[in-house]
């Protein structure tokens, strides 16, 4: 399912647009950013736009001494504007006296660096347009040369050199390059820590926009502590609801949906939209990224009806903001049409699906991660379907996108390699599924520890898989494995455990294995009962597995009990007409033939037939 790529403090402002490096978070740069401020005051009265720079002298701690002298210099030679430079002087000076600083050092500001950064910012500002009509690849030489220009001009340490490499980082996670985003965002991280220290508020961006591409990349545990930094450090300077805050929260219930914790994900979630509902407005691209977010994680907790009003919320507002053929609105589409997958409304989820994919080839091009994660969800939709022919192409692409792109350990890449192993194994081709299932399994146990539980599915595939292939001792070990763990997490009693116990039980009893299959099998059916009650379906099956076990040891008194009793459960809760009522009076017919009366299972057969030939039957219950 896809999901925006991490807040990074951006996307919204209309001035500084590109990503990562918003008016905002230039502001939060305090002190040390102040000769920036300064040599862009000077460069924007030159081009007569002296009101810009006074709104941003008011939102930051103007106590550098590089600065004030630079701004007295200019003060002395621009009479024309002399008002603008006695605020800036006062605004300034009172800050380094709040400070407790000195006068620093000035850095003489020459015709020729000033000439320079105009034209950085005129660069970063063109980008900036480009990038929010998602034009991308267009952006990137304009990055390229204003951060070229900044660090001829200023340095390789200086604040302008850190704004453009979080832009150029920023632009490059769009374009899917996280590999040359990385070095880039630390880099710049590296560069506030060195003018601001270590606890500085002003670094919550920039921690916020790495932790946000480690966790893109399948590094949550290095994302983690990242984002938690960032929290701390934003919440110092600002209040409780402050929209930076929300995104960080955002980004973390992200983080915490990837990794399988639904509470803690659920919980940030619903706290970030409470934010931005409250500081942004109901209509803003904020708000439609936290519907986004929030019905991401209701969609994965299987509350469907709780996500579907956010999804489509968050689809109007974004249509509305950034046009019907932005890569964000594509999130919204793909996001939508996996939903309608989950809830079997193939019809709504296709189109969906197609147009979130021919969005993102257009913008993004066609070996953009964004580009995989359509073609997976569309491969799925048509493995649902039973149209296997359709889906393998599709995952078969993306497989390739994804191993190229993310590398070969990405958890994305193990979902793809799943879903294709279970299209080969519903197609009876287990020569290619199995390998496929422990390259999955590998990658998730390594990117999420032996026991998560993406790993214990992972490890529920092979086992299937090898049972399928009769090779049921080299899979009981798995099962075992694969029990030991659920009850670790939910308890020996809990009816999630049902499904591993049954799975295990099945491999004993293909290995003859009678006594140690019945006792889990009874286990199963305990906590099937207790979970639904006698009469439900899945009680019928568990019924119906013991059935045969005791025919297997040629206990047929014991099994003809059971099938009767699978049969009844199954016609009041199912019909008469219910395909799995065929099976069942199949199996007693089978059962009464072996016993010698051949009446009531002529009887018993011919009632399973009709209801198969009359094709009234409804599907079998999962």
């Amino acid at each position: 399912m896809a999901s925006d790529a991490g807040f990074a403090l951006r996307k919204t402002r209309e001035k500084r647009h590109v990503a990562g490096f918003t008016t905002n978070e230039q502001a939060q740069l305090r002190g040390c950013v102040a000769h920036r401020i300064v040599g862009l005051f000077i460069r924007r009265l030159r081009m007569r736009r002296p009101g810009v720079l006074v709104r941003r002298l008011k939102n930051s701690d103007l106590r550098d001494g590089h600065s004030r002298t630079a701004l007295r210099i200019f003060y002395r030679k621009n009479a024309v504007v002399r008002p603008f430079a006695v605020l800036a002087v006062i605004a300034m000076s009172a800050a380094a006296v709040a400070a407790g600083e000195g006068p620093k050092p000035s850095r003489t500001e020459t015709p020729l660096r000033t000439d320079l950064l105009t034209r950085s910012d005129r660069l970063t500002e063109d980008a900036a347009a480009l990038y929010k009509q998602a034009h991308y690849a267009d952006a990137e030489p304009l990055l390229r040369e204003a951060l070229a220009i900044r660090e001829k001009a200023s340095g390789p340490d200086d604040p302008d050199v850190a704004a453009s490499l979080n832009d150029l980082a920023g632009l490059y996670r769009e374009l899917g390059r996280y590999g040359d985003a990385e070095p880039l965002y630390r880099r710049a991280l590296a560069i506030k820590e060195k003018l601001l220290g270590q606890h500085n508020p002003a670094l919550a961006s920039s921690l916020n926009n790495l932790a946000a591409v480690l966790s893109t990349e399948g590094r949550y545990n290095d994302a983690e502590p990242l984002f938690r930094r960032a929290l701390d450090l934003r919440k110092q300077a600002a209040a409780e609801d402050d929209p930076d805050v929300a995104k960080i929260l955002n980004n973390l219930a992200q983080l915490y949906r990837l990794k399988g914790m639904p509470a803690e994900a659920e919980r940030f979630a619903v706290r970030a939209l409470e934010i931005l509902q409250k500081t942004s407005g109901p209509d803003h691209p904020d708000v439609a990224a936290g519907m986004n977010s929030l019905a991401q994680v209701y969609a994965a907790q299987g509350k469907e009806a709780n996500a579907e009003p956010l999804y489509l919320r968050s689809l109007e507002l974004r249509e509305k903001a950034f046009g019907t053929d932005h890569p964000v609105v594509a999130i919204s589409l793909n996001n939508l049409g996996e939903l309608y997958r989950a809830q079997h409304r193939y019809s709504e989820a296709e189109p969906l699906c197609w147009r979130a994919l021919a969005i993102r080839e257009r913008a993004l091009g066609a070996d953009h991660p964004d580009v995989a994660a359509s073609l997976h969800d569309l491969a799925a939709l048509y493995a649902a379907q039973g149209r296997d022919s359709e889906a393998e192409p599709l995952y078969r692409r993306s497989l390739v996108i994804r191993e190229q792109v993310l590398g070969a350990d990405h958890p994305e890449l193990a979902s793809t390699l799943r879903s294709l192993a279970l299209l080969y194994s519903a197609e009876g081709r287990e020569d290619k599924a199995e390998p496929l299932y422990f390259r999955a399994l590998a990658i998730r146990e390594k990117a999420f520890g032996s026991d998560h539980p993406r790993a214990i599915e992972s490890l529920n595939d092979l086992a299937f898989s090898l049972e399928i292939q009769g090779r049921y001792q080299e899979a009981e070990p798995l099962l075992r494995r694969v029990v030991a763990a659920v009850e670790h997490e939910l308890g020996y009693d809990s009816p999630e455990l049902a499904p591993s116990l049954n799975n295990l039980a099945v491999s004993l009893s293909h290995q003859e294995r009678y006594s140690e299959a019945e006792s889990i099998y009874r286990q199963v059916l305990a906590l099937t009962e207790a979970a639904h009650g006698p009469d439900h379906p899945d009680v019928a099956k568990v019924l119906t597995n013991l059935a045969v076990l005791s025919r297997a040891q040629g206990r047929n008194y014991i099994a003809e009990p059971l099938y009767r009793r699978a049969l009844l459960i199954r016609e009041k809760a199912l019909g008469l007409n219910h395909v799995d009522v065929a099976t069942s009076l199949a199996n007693l017919a089978a059962l009464k033939a072996a016993q010698g009366t051949y009446a009531e299972a002529e009887h018993l057969y011919r009632r399973a037939s009709k209801i198969r030939e009359t094709g009234r039957s409804t599907p079998s219950m999962p």
